[in-house]
């Protein structure tokens, strides 16, 4: 056990870091430690006498992680490019257990930006696979996570003249650049702008990336927001979270989205017990279900769907608010009673589990 000091100034008993970060998970493959649980590695608060222990955890981070990668017998979805516009298309690549890294490719110049490429090798045999003129300029990163910026440090590596993109708050994984809410950058005829969507991160960054003629283009979302749902508020507040959704909410409805996780499935099957009327919700969890078991994506879904179908935007809703006990409150006090029903699981209560 281990004394730390936390944000409020006080000391408790710790469990061991490994016992609290790194809980084993067992499969008939291999037995692997569990990505999902290492967002932990950079935020934890920890006293000054183990502070020097900080380095050792990220470095442990990458040994797991590239255990994690060596043991990947092959990608979790079949993916395929998705157009656009006409001056921009996307390839989705299936990277770790459920991760979506991404190649956003400028058609006119070749010009090319990659989205949290964990697992760098992967991206790089993707982008191998694409014409020979496409160049990679820039890494996109949404979040300090390993599982999104693991394998900044090793792209740039192999592509000296790439920027990697990131959120100074986030101090991100081999980050060169840093960008601010509302900050653009240049792809060809492409224009990034950075969104700050706080909740699951203090620093998170969306990206949305339009074209000439072209105002909803598309948005890269990490793991603020899925379809059909939203990432956990592991640093941030419900109240981060709503107006990360908002902001969201405010791009054209047309926007292509894409997502950091394929959590479809699970997502709009809990929307079916917190929403069980609505239709549109149905529909997409059906497509969702068809895809999956075809092993194909489920990206991109649009601004316009999540609207329609994501309770996270949709705290407004008179049937959600009821289910939630929470009929007057604020929005934010709705998404963070919706976001804390999904994590206890209230939505799998009483049901057999083979």
């Amino acid at each position: 056990h281990v004394c730390c000091r936390t944000t409020v100034g006080r000391s408790r008993p710790r469990r061991s870091w490994l016992g609290r970060h790194l809980p084993k998970v067992i499969s008939a493959r291999c037995v692997s430690i569990s990505v999902r649980n290492l967002h932990l590695l950079r935020s934890q608060p920890v006293c000054c006498a183990a502070k020097a222990t900080v380095s050792l955890h990220e470095r442990l981070a990458r040994f797991v992680l590239k255990k994690t990668l060596a043991s990947s017998p092959s990608a979790h979805t079949s993916t395929s490019l998705v157009p656009v516009n006409s001056h921009c298309e996307v390839l989705p690549v299936a990277v770790l257990k459920d991760n979506y890294s991404y190649i956003i490719v400028e058609r006119s110049t070749g010009e090319a930006a990659v989205v949290d490429p964990a697992d760098a090798a992967a991206v790089q045999r993707a982008v191998d696979n694409l014409p020979s003129s496409v160049h990679v300029r820039y890494v996109l990163t949404t979040h300090h996570h390993f599982d999104h910026a693991y394998g900044n440090k090793d792209f740039k590596a192999a592509h000296v003249a790439v920027q990697v993109i990131g959120s100074r708050k986030d101090k991100v994984h081999g980050c060169s650049l840093f960008l601010e809410d509302g900050e653009t950058l240049s792809l060809g005829a492409l224009t990034i702008k950075a969104i700050r969507t706080p909740g699951h991160t203090q620093g998170h960054l969306c990206y949305h990336v339009t074209a000439p003629g072209d105002s909803a283009g598309a948005v890269f979302t990490g793991d603020c927001l899925f379809v059909g749902g939203c990432g956990k508020l592991f640093e941030g507040s419900p109240k981060d979270m709503e107006a990360s959704m908002k902001s969201l909410a405010n791009l054209p409805p047309e926007t292509k989205v894409f997502v950091g996780h394929e959590y479809t499935v699970a997502n709009l099957e809990f929307v079916r017990w917190l929403e069980p009327d609505n239709k549109s919700a149905e529909q997409a969890l059906q497509y969702a279900q068809e895809a999956r078991g075809s092993n194909k994506q489920t990206v991109p879904s649009t601004i316009a769907q999540e609207k329609a179908i994501n309770p996270y935007m949709r705290t407004e809703v008179p049937s959600i608010r009821k289910k939630c006990e929470l009929e007057s409150a604020s929005s934010w006090e709705v998404l963070g009673k919706v976001r804390a029903l999904k994590d206890k699981g209230a939505h799998t209560a009483g049901k057999k589990k083979d």
